[in-house]
């Protein structure tokens, strides 16, 4: 019985890099990169790019070649989803007495807006394209809408449960991380992982029609809702769809001796054909690919850059720079502040937040946060994944 943690890869690949630091130190220093920082989920807005760094505790935005912190809480950044309208954050908010609350972080104002009270166990917040939000609360499903709410008894908590892009249905874990479809009208539900393998993050194409997801050891699969088929696609993290529906795109990470060589982005097919290396640069670390308009936009790990690719006419690769990292991320001394925060029903409360722009030392806090958003994202991943 094993942990197996797809997003904790680059993490693992940094520890065997500095294991062999000593016998090649012209190598690419995979720690030293962590620890400075890095940019991850780029979600593009008319207000500017939005994004989070590896430690996921602060939310940015990126806005004409210069970037500002939006708001920091531990673990505020991982798994957040964008408003259809682009206009608002969802994601969850964690107190520093460890409650959590579904929240909204306005992306033009900074204003933080709790979807529910504080309670001990909270889901990420999702949305649909007709208005409808939903987030787990306890062992519950909640969704609002036009200021109804409706409870689903799940029978376990589900940190990561995201509602279809036409508000008919929901992806949910259960406690053998098998992934069902719940059916909101209905209340009915169906089974659409094989049980040979834990499965994480579902993530709804565009057109609804699909799900994308990946089993606990990285493995990228798509199940067809319309002709209930599951289509096998690579090993690869940092997984989207492009807005076609058609097309997702990856990271690939690439070692030889136990040692981080290399990593690319990947395109391909929803059915598993048509894989593509997009950048194909041995000597450049690119991650955290996420689609921008009819382009890709992500991180240069060694050279310290967020960039944009796109293909021209003749099939070859525009690389644009975003933002180029003078060093690292600037991650200052925790200090401890109050802000208000608004509850729906509930008026106004003093919550306790973490000062913008910092990193949160501790390792007590950090073995929270880590239990509280890796561990609890639906169900128990203490599953034999072979």
């Amino acid at each position: 019985m094993r942990i197996q943690l797809p997003f904790l890869a680059l993490s693992f690949f940094i520890g065997l890099n500095t294991a062999n630091s000593q016998e090649n130190t012209s190598a690419f220093d995979a720690y030293a990169a962590e620890a400075d920082g890095y940019f991850t989920t780029f979600l593009p807005t008319p207000d500017g790019i939005v994004s989070t760094d590896n430690f996921a505790s602060r939310i940015y935005l990126f806005d004409e070649g210069s970037y500002k912190p939006l708001f920091s809480s531990p673990g505020c950044g991982r798994y957040m989803h964008l408003s259809p309208d682009k206009k608002s954050i969802g994601f969850k908010y964690i107190q520093t007495d460890g409650k959590q609350a579904p929240a909204l972080l306005n992306i033009h104002n900074q204003q933080v807006t709790f979807l529910n009270s504080p309670v001990d166990v909270c889901g990420q917040v999702s949305f649909s394209n007709n208005g409808k939000i939903a987030y787990t609360i306890g062992n519950d499903l909640i969704i609002k809408h036009s200021g109804t709410e409706q409870r689903y008894p799940l029978g376990t908590y589900v940190n990561i449960a995201p509602i279809s892009p036409d508000g008919n249905f929901v992806c949910y874990n259960d406690n053998y991380d098998q992934l069902f479809l719940l059916n909101l009208a209905t209340n009915q539900t169906l089974k659409i992982t094989s049980g040979e393998h834990g499965n994480i993050y579902p993530q709804w194409s565009p057109d609804g029609n699909k799900l994308l997801y990946s089993s606990l050891s990285g493995l990228l699969r798509v199940y067809d809702i319309e002709h209930q088929t599951t289509h096998t696609i690579a090993t690869g993290y940092y997984a989207s769809w492009m807005q076609d529906s058609r097309h997702l795109i990856y990271t690939s990470l690439e070692n030889s001796n136990l040692k981080l060589e290399g990593s690319d982005i990947y395109k391909a097919l929803y059915d598993g054909t048509g894989i593509t290396n997009l950048t194909n640069s041995p000597g450049n670390y690119e991650i955290a690919c996420a689609p921008y308009g009819d382009g890709i936009i992500f991180q240069s790990l060694n050279y310290k850059s967020v960039n944009t690719l796109h293909l021209t006419s003749n099939g070859a690769p525009a690389i644009g720079n975003i933002y180029q990292i003078p060093g690292s991320l600037n991650y200052k001394p925790c200090s401890i502040t109050t802000a208000s925060s608004t509850i729906p029903n509930h008026g106004s409360r003093n919550s306790t937040l973490y000062q913008p722009g910092v990193r949160y030392p501790g390792m007590a806090l950090w073995l929270w946060v880590l239990r509280s958003n890796f561990f609890h994202y639906g169900g128990s991943i203490l599953q034999q994944d072979t």
